[in-house]
Protein backbone atom coordinates (compact mmCIF):
# COMPACT_ATOMS: atom_id res chain seq x y z
CA UNK A 1 0.00 0.00 0.00
CA UNK A 2 1.35 3.42 -0.94
CA UNK A 3 2.20 5.87 1.83
CA UNK A 4 -0.25 8.77 2.09
CA UNK A 5 1.20 12.24 1.75
CA UNK A 6 0.36 14.94 4.28
CA UNK A 7 0.27 17.46 1.45
CA UNK A 8 -3.16 18.12 -0.02
CA UNK A 9 -3.31 19.25 -3.64
CA UNK A 10 -5.62 22.30 -3.64
CA UNK A 11 -5.61 22.47 -7.45
CA UNK A 12 -8.21 19.70 -7.41
CA UNK A 13 -10.71 22.11 -5.82
CA UNK A 14 -12.83 24.26 -8.14
CA UNK A 15 -12.73 27.83 -6.87
CA UNK A 16 -16.30 28.81 -7.83
CA UNK A 17 -18.04 25.58 -6.86
CA UNK A 18 -19.84 24.74 -3.62
CA UNK A 19 -19.21 21.29 -2.17
CA UNK A 20 -21.05 19.04 0.24
CA UNK A 21 -18.84 17.62 2.99
CA UNK A 22 -18.67 14.23 1.27
CA UNK A 23 -17.84 15.81 -2.12
CA UNK A 24 -15.13 17.99 -0.60
CA UNK A 25 -13.60 14.95 1.13
CA UNK A 26 -13.57 12.98 -2.13
CA UNK A 27 -12.01 15.92 -3.95
CA UNK A 28 -9.18 16.14 -1.39
CA UNK A 29 -8.78 12.38 -1.01
CA UNK A 30 -9.48 12.44 2.75
CA UNK A 31 -12.20 11.00 4.98
CA UNK A 32 -15.39 13.01 5.48
CA UNK A 33 -14.69 13.20 9.23
CA UNK A 34 -11.44 15.00 8.39
CA UNK A 35 -13.46 17.68 6.59
CA UNK A 36 -15.82 17.88 9.59
CA UNK A 37 -12.77 18.42 11.83
CA UNK A 38 -11.64 21.18 9.44
CA UNK A 39 -15.06 22.82 9.90
CA UNK A 40 -14.72 22.63 13.70
CA UNK A 41 -11.24 24.16 13.39
CA UNK A 42 -12.32 27.14 11.29
CA UNK A 43 -13.15 26.07 7.73
CA UNK A 44 -16.04 28.40 6.85
CA UNK A 45 -19.32 26.91 5.63
CA UNK A 46 -21.77 28.78 3.39
CA UNK A 47 -24.58 28.77 5.99
CA UNK A 48 -25.53 26.93 9.16
CA UNK A 49 -28.15 24.80 7.42
CA UNK A 50 -27.77 21.09 6.80
CA UNK A 51 -26.36 19.65 4.63
CA UNK A 52 -23.30 21.82 5.17
CA UNK A 53 -21.77 23.32 2.04
CA UNK A 54 -18.23 24.60 1.58
CA UNK A 55 -17.31 27.18 -1.03
CA UNK A 56 -14.28 26.17 -3.11
CA UNK A 57 -12.35 29.43 -2.60
CA UNK A 58 -12.80 29.17 1.20
CA UNK A 59 -11.58 25.57 1.10
CA UNK A 60 -8.50 26.49 -0.94
CA UNK A 61 -7.62 29.35 1.42
CA UNK A 62 -8.10 27.18 4.53
CA UNK A 63 -5.99 24.26 3.24
CA UNK A 64 -3.18 26.55 1.98
CA UNK A 65 -3.04 28.40 5.31
CA UNK A 66 -3.07 25.11 7.25
CA UNK A 67 -0.16 23.73 5.19
CA UNK A 68 1.80 27.00 5.45
CA UNK A 69 1.59 26.90 9.28
CA UNK A 70 3.29 23.49 9.28
CA UNK A 71 6.36 24.74 7.40
CA UNK A 72 9.42 25.75 9.38
CA UNK A 73 12.03 28.02 7.79
CA UNK A 74 15.67 27.37 8.71
CA UNK A 75 18.37 30.05 8.72
CA UNK A 76 21.43 29.62 6.53
CA UNK A 77 23.46 28.10 9.38
CA UNK A 78 20.70 25.81 10.73
CA UNK A 79 19.39 22.31 10.10
CA UNK A 80 15.93 20.94 10.89
CA UNK A 81 16.28 18.44 13.75
CA UNK A 82 13.73 15.66 13.42
CA UNK A 83 14.02 14.74 17.10
CA UNK A 84 13.63 18.29 18.46
CA UNK A 85 11.17 19.19 15.65
CA UNK A 86 12.60 22.65 15.12
CA UNK A 87 15.58 24.38 13.46
CA UNK A 88 18.85 23.92 15.36
CA UNK A 89 22.50 24.85 14.89
CA UNK A 90 25.05 22.07 14.54
CA UNK A 91 27.83 21.33 17.01
CA UNK A 92 30.94 23.23 15.83
CA UNK A 93 33.28 20.90 13.96
CA UNK A 94 30.62 18.25 13.32
CA UNK A 95 29.48 19.53 9.91
CA UNK A 96 30.49 17.49 6.85
CA UNK A 97 29.87 17.99 3.13
CA UNK A 98 28.96 14.75 1.38
CA UNK A 99 28.98 14.91 -2.45
CA UNK A 100 26.05 13.14 -4.11
CA UNK A 101 26.65 14.09 -7.74
CA UNK A 102 28.44 16.77 -9.77
CA UNK A 103 25.85 19.36 -8.76
CA UNK A 104 24.34 18.20 -5.43
CA UNK A 105 25.66 17.50 -1.98
CA UNK A 106 24.35 16.62 1.48
CA UNK A 107 25.36 18.65 4.50
CA UNK A 108 25.33 16.74 7.79
CA UNK A 109 25.93 17.81 11.36
CA UNK A 110 25.01 16.93 14.94
CA UNK A 111 22.28 18.81 16.79
CA UNK A 112 23.72 21.02 19.52
CA UNK A 113 20.83 20.17 21.84
CA UNK A 114 20.19 16.41 21.44
CA UNK A 115 23.16 15.12 19.39
CA UNK A 116 21.03 13.66 16.60
CA UNK A 117 22.60 13.66 13.14
CA UNK A 118 20.82 16.20 10.92
CA UNK A 119 20.94 16.53 7.14
CA UNK A 120 20.15 19.20 4.61
CA UNK A 121 20.59 19.39 0.86
CA UNK A 122 22.94 21.75 -0.90
CA UNK A 123 24.52 22.73 -4.17
CA UNK A 124 28.06 21.88 -5.18
CA UNK A 125 28.33 25.41 -6.63
CA UNK A 126 27.86 26.86 -3.12
CA UNK A 127 30.50 24.66 -1.45
CA UNK A 128 32.74 27.64 -0.55
CA UNK A 129 29.75 29.43 0.97
CA UNK A 130 28.87 26.38 3.12
CA UNK A 131 32.48 26.08 4.30
CA UNK A 132 32.36 29.73 5.38
CA UNK A 133 28.88 29.53 7.02
CA UNK A 134 29.47 26.32 8.96
CA UNK A 135 33.17 26.92 9.69
CA UNK A 136 34.28 23.65 8.12
CA UNK A 137 38.00 23.04 8.42
CA UNK A 138 39.71 20.99 5.76
CA UNK A 139 41.45 18.02 7.35
CA UNK A 140 44.74 17.46 5.52
CA UNK A 141 45.44 13.93 4.37
CA UNK A 142 42.03 12.48 5.12
CA UNK A 143 42.15 10.72 1.75
CA UNK A 144 45.22 9.94 -0.35
CA UNK A 145 44.02 12.12 -3.24
CA UNK A 146 43.62 15.12 -0.91
CA UNK A 147 47.27 15.17 0.25
CA UNK A 148 49.64 17.67 -1.36
CA UNK A 149 51.91 14.95 -2.78
CA UNK A 150 50.20 11.57 -2.74
CA UNK A 151 52.56 8.63 -2.54
CA UNK A 152 51.59 5.04 -3.11
CA UNK A 153 54.81 3.78 -1.52
CA UNK A 154 54.26 2.62 2.02
CA UNK A 155 56.41 0.87 4.53
CA UNK A 156 54.82 -2.36 5.71
CA UNK A 157 57.86 -3.87 7.42
CA UNK A 158 57.89 -6.98 5.19
CA UNK A 159 61.04 -5.90 3.32
CA UNK A 160 63.15 -6.28 6.47
CA UNK A 161 62.46 -10.01 6.55
CA UNK A 162 63.89 -10.62 3.06
CA UNK A 163 66.97 -8.41 3.33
Amino acid sequence: MAKKSRHINTRRIKRDYSYLVQEFAECLGVHKNTVRNYIRNGLPVIDDLRPQRIHGSDGIAFINEKQARRKCKCAADEFYCLKCRCPRKAVPGSVNLIPLSKTKLNISGKCERCGTVMYRGGSEAKRAEYIKIFGIEKRAGEHITETPSPSLNCYSGKDDLHA
